[in-house]
């Protein structure tokens, strides 16, 4: 399902799919286990693990986010990097740009 049009999607063969893409907030679905950068970008990222384990990294620093968990990235938190075990399913909900 998708309102409006404010966000780009992803491409074709991409492992994120576009949920929603509204004026007000942006819902992809990322599945598999490819790296993403994430952040650094001054918004706020909800990241929500619906399957399996992913590392949020940033720096020396590595802690996990399991099914059923959720985790706030502050917009001034900077740039990190998730690293998703290889049946991992997560939501990432932020406000479009």
């Amino acid at each position: 399902m998708m309102f409006g049009s404010v966000a780009s999607p992803p491409p074709a063969d991409s492992h994120v799919q576009r949920l929603i893409a509204h004026d007000k907030f942006v819902v992809d679905r990322w599945t598999g286990s490819a790296q993403h950068p994430v952040g650094g970008d001054q918004r706020c990222h909800i990241f929500v693990t619906l399957a399996g384990r992913v590392w949020l990294e940033r720096d020396a620093a590595r802690e996990p986010l399991r099914a059923g968990q959720t985790v706030l990235v502050p917009a001034a938190a900077g740039p990190l990097i998730v690293r998703p075990e290889a049946s991992a399913v997560m939501l990432d909900m932020y406000v479009p740009a």
